[in-house]
């Protein structure tokens, strides 16, 4: 039995090792050991400007310091917010279905059921179910403007209301 102690990577600055039976190898996709190859074929190809090597790495797994800076000063003008958002508060996640998958284990217990209006990207779906274990419940919404509304689409209370009762005869719980 191997027992590994781990240092939390804090932008590849962590390291991980093995306690017993050597280096636990997590590199090895990287583009380390070639990346002379790589600059050499990219600047051929794009007019002999230069590839800084960091963006051939993996980055940090919360996303570029930078570009989270830049995320935060954007939300936090364009969202008003109350107070100033920081970088170290924002994770950039690669694509919706992972951003769902994230979630879903951290915000259900396993079991649990979500309203969501339709139509959707029903891609999220398996990542979901394979994850966290919860399933989506539907919440229809028509393309035609019904009685008492004035926009097709419009997700209201009732049609909210009605999705977790057919939830709860699914035997669905839905977590808020």
């Amino acid at each position: 039995e191997t027992h590994c102690r781990m240092t939390i990577p804090l932008c590849g600055r962590g390291v991980w090792t093995a306690v017993r039976q050597g280096i636990l190898n997590l590199g090895t996709s990287e583009n380390k050991l070639c990346f002379d190859l790589i600059e050499d074929w990219f600047n051929r190809r794009n007019g002999g400007k230069s590839i800084a090597p960091d963006l051939l790495q993996y980055s940090c797994v919360q996303g570029i310091e930078s570009f989270r800076e830049e995320i935060a000063k954007f939300l936090t003008d364009y969202t008003r917010a109350p107070k100033t958002l920081h970088s170290e508060e924002i994770i950039i996640m690669n694509g919706c279905c992972s951003i769902f998958a994230a979630l879903s284990m951290v915000l259900f217990d396993p079991g649990d059921g979500y309203l969501i209006p339709t139509p959707y990207y029903g891609g999220v779906n398996p990542y979901m179910d394979l994850y966290g274990e919860v399933q989506a419940v539907h919440v229809h919404l028509d393309s035609k403007i019904s009685e008492g509304e004035s926009l097709p689409f419009r997700l209201t209370v009732d049609k909210l209301e009605a999705g977790m009762q057919h939830a709860k005869e699914k035997v669905c719980f839905a977590t808020f």
